[in-house]
């Protein structure tokens, strides 16, 4: 009877520090996968220089579109 009670306590003891090294574990291993400040912001100088890219490409586009009406009236 006493050898159970024990049993289930060392268990009970296991079971805990066991589950407090896997929350400090997980805490320790989300503040490492976090991105720095410098990471976070190459990521929004590349995501400007594509959006900006973008915008100037789809300009040019429209300027050129508009002057093909311009091309055929004229000619």
């Amino acid at each position: 009877m006493f050898k159970r009670i024990r049993l289930v306590k060392t268990i009970e003891t296991e079971k805990n520090q066991l589950e407090t090294q896997i929350k400090t574990n997980r805490e320790k291993n989300i503040t490492k996968s976090k991105p720095t400040l410098k990471e976070g912001a190459q990521a929004a100088a590349g995501a400007a220089v594509i959006e900006g890219g973008y915008t100037f490409v789809n300009a040019i586009y429209k300027k050129r579109k508009s002057w093909e009406g311009y091309k055929r009236i004229y000619q």
